[in-house]
């Protein structure tokens, strides 16, 4: 019913222009700072991080909470 009365399919508004060309997008004050996706432990990565097996020790000092896969 609302394509009947008023379509908009023909009109370009401002905002869809502005995202399109990532209007107002700044860049990241430093390479490689994107911190958006989720953080894995690096000893997980080569299966060598031993969480669960033993208590974390300073031998380990990036086996944290926050570091680990967002699974477990």
């Amino acid at each position: 019913m609302q394509e009947i009365i008023a379509s908009v399919d023909h009109i370009k508004f401002d905002l869809e222009i502005a995202v399109e060309q990532q209007l107002g997008a700044q860049p990241l004050p430093f390479p490689g700072m994107d911190k958006s996706g989720a953080a894995v432990c690096e000893f997980f990565l080569k299966a060598a991080c031993g969480k669960g097996k033993q208590p974390l020790t300073p031998s380990h000092p990036s086996c944290g909470t926050l570091l680990y896969p967002l699974s477990d």
